[in-house]
């Protein structure tokens, strides 16, 4: 019979090994993006928040189609700011106007791996703890 206070545990750990390949895949299209080659886009509305500002960006695709795409952003960005635009060839839905920082994307997913890590390793050791409880009783 699988006890409950070991399906938590199971359940978390499975959580972290998705969130891990989640984050890896975010920060791999996140700097294929960035190796793309930008275009000229501009801020059309500035929302302020309290660290960063919600913009609503446009540009023009290769083919000539106008793109909007709403993205956070620094406050120095404001109305009619231009800025440098990336997407993948033939995504201009993916679009981001976040300034290339492939070191810093880095950083935050071993950041990321590392929090997981430690999850991950507690429901291991919290859920051999248990097992052992229930074989010695």
């Amino acid at each position: 019979m699988v006890h409950l206070l070991l399906l938590f545990p199971l359940l978390i750990t499975i959580g972290c090994v998705l969130l891990a390949f989640w984050s890896y895949r975010y920060v791999q299209r996140l700097i294929s993006i960035w190796a793309q080659p930008p275009v000229p886009g501009r801020c059309l509305r500035s929302t302020p928040g309290r660290r960063y500002r919600y913009n609503l960006y446009e540009f023009i695709t290769a083919d000539g189609h106008p793109v909007r795409f709403h993205e956070s952003g620094p406050p120095t960005v404001g109305v009619g700011a231009l800025v440098a635009v990336r997407y993948p060839a033939g995504r201009p839905d993916l679009a981001t106007a976040t300034p290339p920082r492939p070191a810093a994307a880095w950083v935050g997913l071993v950041a990321i791996w590392l929090l997981l890590a430690v999850i991950f390793l507690g429901c291991v050791v919290w859920a051999v703890l248990y097992g052992a409880a229930l074989r010695g009783s």
